[in-house]
């Protein structure tokens, strides 16, 4: 056995402390102490221990592990105690400094220690002053100080705290900032390992994968073409990639580039618009909202037609609710503007009677639009809408919560059955002067 000191000496014993006022008839182990240090004897044969007078036989009526010695059978109250440790004793004395190494301590050492405080770690680094090491800032918590200051910690729960010493997140790792600046350094920083990455250099990622580590989702920040000089020009892309069903590796949906522009869906070319959405299917991009037990009208953009046409399309609620449409069609080079007009969609009410009398009733006007310079007749959305309410939306002299003005608009489109209806009643007037 490794020692500290002198040489050892052979036959000294020493006396146990007593341990008779913790005798209640039930407890059978009880730890062992000498002058009120623990101490660990190399077996039960080493004892003599009496309770109330009576000589116990080692191994039959004790055993010994550790420091703690178990009794068969549980000493009743108000039994005296006596014992005896025989054998090797150790003569403790200061040792050199530097004199004990690692070498001359035994495996499988225990250390206890203080816990310490954030200003005195219990424990320190040499050359880094006593306020730079590990403590315990509470039950089962770890911390580690840095000049005084708490750098991190792992608390009761195993979590990794890092900028913070209490969070009420879930997570395994929490990182978190100390102000609310925008240049504050302890929020994380994902850095390259070197000062002038090459073009296409990941330069940090988060990587999100299952347990055996494969990766099945990736944000990578990787620099994006451009002069790279630190601190002042560095082009930087973000690309997010995700995995599809049945696939092994992430393949990149949506990258952010150097110049601010969001590109979806084009494997990473760039066309040069603010915003790229390509799609390999019919909808590249679908819109709806919904708000309580209201749903708004949903827009989808149709592309890559086998017909070759681009649409722009509205929809009631789903696709089965078709409002309207604006179509390019690129064999004949014309853009269509529909409006859903099918039977099905309709409930038909019967003919218009007297549309002339709706139509005198429109006032036109010439006029030009605030801000423009080209003269057109035009109608006024409040007059329209005490002659037809249904061409008209909003209402007159509306305003926001700021005070700035809400324009009514007019769906002009809507007139033209109006329209229609009354020149084949003029046709048939015509017609009919025309026989006489």
């Amino acid at each position: 056995m490794p020692y500290i000191g002198k040489q050892l000496v052979r036959g000294q014993n020493r006396e146990l402390d007593d341990i008779s006022g913790s005798f209640n008839g039930s407890t059978t182990v009880f730890n062992l102490t000498v002058a009120g240090d623990s101490i660990t004897p190399g077996s039960a044969l080493q004892l003599f221990i009496s309770v109330g007078g009576v000589l116990q036989n080692p191994n039959t009526d004790f055993t010994v592990a550790g420091n703690q010695i178990t009794f068969s059978t549980a000493p009743g109250s108000g039994l005296s105690f006596f014992g005896i440790l025989q054998g090797d004793a150790v003569d403790f004395n200061t040792p050199a400094d530097g004199s004990v190494t690692t070498a001359k301590l035994g495996s499988n050492l225990t250390i206890n220690v203080a816990d310490g405080t954030v200003g005195t770690p219990s424990i320190q680094f040499n050359g880094s002053g006593t306020d730079t090491g590990f403590y315990s800032p509470g039950a089962d918590q770890v911390a580690a100080t840095v000049a005084g200051g708490e750098a991190l910690r792992i608390d009761s729960s195993g979590r990794l705290l890092v900028g913070t010493s209490s969070s009420s997140q879930a997570a395994r790792l929490v990182l978190q900032g100390n102000s609310a600046s925008s240049t504050d350094s302890t929020v994380a920083i994902f850095a390259a390992g070197t000062a002038t990455p090459s073009d296409g250099q990941v330069l940090g990622y988060l990587r999100f994968s299952d347990s055996g580590h494969v990766s099945a989702a990736e944000i990578n920040g990787i620099r994006d073409g451009g002069t790279w000089t630190s601190g002042s020009s560095q082009p930087t892309r973000l690309v997010f990639s995700t995995t599809a069903d049945g696939a092994s590796s992430p393949t990149e949906r949506m990258r952010i580039t150097q110049l601010g522009r969001v590109i979806i869906g084009t494997g990473g070319s760039d066309p040069g618009y603010q915003c790229t959405i390509e799609s390999v299917n019919s909808y590249a991009l679908y819109v709806k909202q919904s708000t309580g037990d209201q749903t708004y009208p949903a827009t989808t953009f149709h592309n890559v037609f086998t017909t070759g046409d681009n649409q722009l399309t509205h929809y009631y609620t789903d696709a089965s609710s078709l409002r309207g449409s604006v179509t390019y069609n690129r064999g004949g080079g014309v853009i269509a503007y529909n409006t859903t007009s099918d039977y099905r969609a309709k409930t038909l009410l019967g003919s218009i009677d007297n549309p002339g009398e709706t139509i005198d009733a429109f006032k036109v006007y010439r006029g030009v639009m605030n801000g423009a310079t080209v003269e057109r007749p035009m109608l006024v959305a409040h007059e329209a809408q005490e002659v037809a309410p249904y061409c008209v939306t909003g209402e007159k002299d509306a305003v926001n919560d700021e005070g700035n003005p809400v324009y009514q608009q007019m769906d002009h489109q809507v007139l033209v059955p109006l329209l229609i209806a009354e020149i084949q009643q003029l046709r048939a007037r015509v017609a009919a002067l025309e026989a006489q």
